[in-house]
């Protein structure tokens, strides 16, 4: 009998076949029961349910935003004071309510054996609080068990697998509170395979992939998984595909900013293209190469010829500077046609030693301007090694004056000598330009 006050009703039907297996505390007076009222104070698996009761669900320590609470806006530690997805029990008072579980009663059902419901219709059923599963496989350990927690409008699972969710939490920015959902794996493979259309559309603050570690230290214990090492992949990417569009930015909403920075030992990038073009329009475009490094551009090889090379630059400005200890010109060309057409065109070499050879059946070169001077301070010597051509001219007639111009044969003779030439000078002066004298 009952105290007073604590009625309840038992059906049980004892031993209705033998046990394969115990429940794991011994406390099992009966193999199949049901329930009703005053709960059992030793129920079956009464130190598994202690266990799962003292685990809690997860709404009891969740953050869930804004409270109401007799009318007013009573909010979480770093809420903000923002409207969220609250109830009206605060954190404290959800647990204490777990913390019930065992001594309100109610229903209580338990078999030793298997449980069968089948339904022909249609079924529905309504959980007011939380609802928790746990399925243990065939074993007694709560920790190697796959559990279903159903609690605070949310739904959270876990077991030994890795890929589980370890917390869902309510946080305030940057959206004037949302739920945040982090998942967290100790260690595992996962291979994923789809066949089918994908479409991914993400609109938010903010998108942010690690991968990775820069000091490769442990991870934080979080409480849930054991300490493990980070460990840096090898990342290997491969695409095939009928055709690859890929845009950052449009037209008319462009990206106010694109910054890329690469830290590796060594790369190697290779395109096979049929055909390859590239477009770049900006205001300004700087490229810069620093540090003791050896720079080398090939374009073609001597046994797979490139057919053409085309280059074109339509620019106001086009400055060039090259500062080097040595630089070595090579070009091996069946035929070389530079024209140049600039209003004003300044060369300066400065070098020690200038050695400049040219060889061919016809050498031609053409210089035609209004006025032209030739500065040489040093040693000087011509050499001609074939028969000179005689070019005269007629009398001409410009806009600054009238010139006649008359080449003639002049024979050089060149002995081997020894010369020595010694030259100084305290001021050195050059005009150029059209004066009077």
């Amino acid at each position: 009998m009952a105290p007073p006050g604590k009625k309840h009703l038992l059906l049980h039907v004892p031993d209705h076949q033998p046990l394969s297996s115990g429940s794991g505390d011994g406390t099992e007076s009966y193999s199949t029961f049901l329930r009703l009222g005053t709960p059992d104070p030793n129920p079956p698996f009464k130190a598994l349910l202690e266990e799962i009761v003292g685990d809690g669900f997860i709404d009891d320590d969740r953050e869930r935003g804004t409270n109401d609470v007799a009318g007013t806006q009573a909010t979480i530690e770093g809420a903000g004071g923002a409207a969220g997805m609250g109830h009206k029990l605060t954190k404290a008072q959800r647990e204490a309510e777990t913390a019930r579980f065992l001594g309100k009663g109610g229903w209580h059902d338990h078999t030793q054996g298997n449980r069968v419901s089948t339904t022909q219709g249609d079924k529905i059923e309504i959980v007011r609080g939380n609802f928790k599963m746990v399925v243990l496989g065939r074993q007694d350990e709560l920790k190697n068990a796959h559990s279903v927690d159903s609690s605070g409008g949310l739904k959270q699972e876990a077991d030994i697998s890795p890929g589980s969710i370890t917390e869902i939490r309510w946080v305030q920015d940057p959206y004037s509170g949302t739920w945040r959902v982090t998942e967290m794996t100790e260690k595992g493979d996962v291979h994923e395979i789809y066949h089918g259309n994908k479409k991914e559309e993400f609109y938010g603050n903010s998108v942010e992939s690690i991968i990775g570690s820069a000091t490769e230290a442990d991870n934080p214990d979080s409480g849930l998984v054991p300490k493990t090492k980070k460990t840096n992949p090898t990342i290997t990417e491969r695409t095939w595909a009928a055709s690859i569009h890929s845009y950052t930015g449009s037209s008319d909403k462009y990206v106010p900013t694109i910054y890329e920075e690469t830290y590796a030992t060594n790369i190697e990038e290779k395109t096979f293209a049929n055909t390859v073009k590239e477009e770049t329009r900006a205001t300004t475009i700087e490229s810069r190469t620093k540090g003791r490094a050896t720079i080398k551009d090939y374009v073609g090889e001597a046994s797979e010829k490139v057919v053409r090379v085309e280059e074109e630059v339509y620019a106001d400005h086009h400055q060039s500077m090259t500062v080097a200890n040595n630089q070595i010109d090579l070009q091996f060309l069946g035929a070389h046609t530079g024209v140049l057409i600039a209003g004003v065109m300044t060369d300066i070499e400065i070098s020690t030693l200038r050695v400049e050879v040219k060889a061919g059946l016809a050498f031609l070169e053409i210089e035609a301007g209004a006025l032209y001077t030739e500065v040489f301070i040093g040693v000087k010597a011509e050499f001609s090694l074939a028969k000179k051509a005689k070019f005269e001219s007629a009398t001409y007639t410009t806009a600054l004056a009238s010139q006649n111009i008359v080449a003639t044969d002049t024979k050089l003779t060149v002995m081997k000598k020894t010369l020595a030439a010694a030259w100084s000078a305290t001021t050195f002066k050059a005009s150029i330009g059209l004066g009077a004298d």
